[in-house]
């Protein structure tokens, strides 16, 4: 799973490498490059974990968690500020069709925030309980894959892109059926709270209620 959700963020973020690296026409703010470092470095991190558990080395694999740690500390404040800075950005740079939409569309961002960090910070905290801790760093970032998903050229993709997560999670899910013939606490108690959020976020972006349009405006700085 690890390296299936690797290759799904490399193919999504495949297509906007010619229009943001190659050839780009707006210089985007350097938080988003360092933004980017980070998310990859976690990426790497964890197929290389994933890797090093595989191969019979929880030594390395254990000196190799605490540059995981440090990028789990590190993720939260930096997401946020580039989620903020980015739509800031993205709404004078760039025309908007439907303002309303664009502006509420910082609850997509926020919201794996909000997935990510007690999913990650909870996988290190029970990281002497297996199977426990594999689990939750296993959700933790496939709570943030849509920024793969969401890019790929499939109909619909763009704005429905938390089902890829939750595809994710149902594969998680499906594997504990059948090997165990159960599906694991961690996911029967954190997967219906992960939807949940999806779902929130969905409706503050799609349906833009007037108190998330404030809220965004003065996040964004907007006024």
């Amino acid at each position: 799973m690890a390296l299936v959700i690797a290759a799904l963020m490399v193919a999504g973020l495949s297509f906007d490498i010619p229009k943001y690296v190659l050839r780009p026409t707006v210089h985007r703010p350097t938080l988003l490059a360092i933004h980017s470092v980070v998310f990859c470095a976690w990426m790497l991190v964890y197929v290389v974990q994933n890797i090093l558990i595989y191969a019979g080395r929880p030594r390395l694999h254990r000196m190799l968690g605490w540059f995981g740690l440090a990028l789990a500390l590190v993720m939260p404040p930096l997401g946020i500020a580039t989620a903020i800075v980015m739509r800031r950005f993205n709404l004078e740079a760039f025309p908007s069709t439907d303002l309303a939409r664009d502006i509420a569309f910082l609850a997509a961002p926020l919201s794996d925030i909000v997935a990510f960090t007690p999913c990650a910070w909870a996988g290190i905290f029970w990281r002497r309980r297996p199977d426990v801790h594999r689990r939750l760093m296993f959700l933790s970032t496939a709570s943030i894959a849509e920024a793969g998903f969401g890019r790929l050229p499939i109909p619909g993709m763009a704005t429905w892109f938390f089902i890829g997560n939750v595809l994710l999670y149902g594969a998680g899910m499906l594997h504990d059926r059948v090997t165990l013939g159960r599906v694991h606490p961690v996911y029967r108690r954190a997967v219906p709270l992960l939807i949940l959020n999806e779902a929130v976020a969905m409706y503050l972006w799609l349906g833009h209620p007037a108190w998330w349009l404030a809220l965004s405006r003065r996040m964004i700085g907007l006024g």
